[in-house]
């Protein structure tokens, strides 16, 4: 089993523990800084053609440059994102996983708020906010409860902690 590395709040760090187990401890590179963060991604196999996806972890800014190679435990991420995107990311560490289907990352979330562009869940035990971007447009492309696994898997997902946490 891997280490992870300790931090101050326990609760985050169960968080982060579930999420490393769930991308299966997969590594992940530097891609860019922006601003006050550093920007880290692996590519995730798809098997449709035209399609990329991808895990994007934004990070409090480091010192280590472009393309350095680190585990996903070792980063302290402030928004963890499941995306498919378009541009060119061909250059990014590709990484595999399993797809997790049992009770640790079945956690319910359920409907804080909804508009045109994102629905917005809460988790009961984790500090955390899960958002799903709307692709139609609509106000209600997605249900008002789900689980971890099947907003993750979407890949126009965006985690992030509560800002109390």
């Amino acid at each position: 089993m891997n280490k992870m590395k300790v931090f101050s709040n326990p609760e985050k760090e169960y968080a982060y523990r579930v999420f490393c187990e769930y991308f299966d401890y997969i590594k992940v590179q530097k891609v860019r800084d922006d601003n006050n963060f550093s920007i880290y991604m692996a590519r995730l196999p798809c098997l449709l053609l035209n399609e990329q996806r991808y895990l994007v972890l934004m990070a409090p800014r480091d010192n280590y440059p472009p393309s350095h190679v680190k585990p996903m435990e070792e980063v302290r991420w402030v928004s963890l994102q499941t995306r498919t995107l378009t541009g060119d990311y061909s250059h990014v560490i590709e990484q595999n996983y399993e797809l997790k289907r049992n009770g640790m990352f079945e956690k319910p979330v359920l409907l804080q708020s909804r508009s045109k562009e994102i629905t917005i869940y809460e988790m009961g035990d984790l500090p955390l906010t899960v958002s799903l971007l709307h692709v139609r447009g609509g106000e209600y492309e997605y249900p008002n409860e789900g689980t971890l696994n099947s907003a993750l898997e979407t890949f126009r997902t965006i985690v992030q902690f509560k800002v109390d946490a």
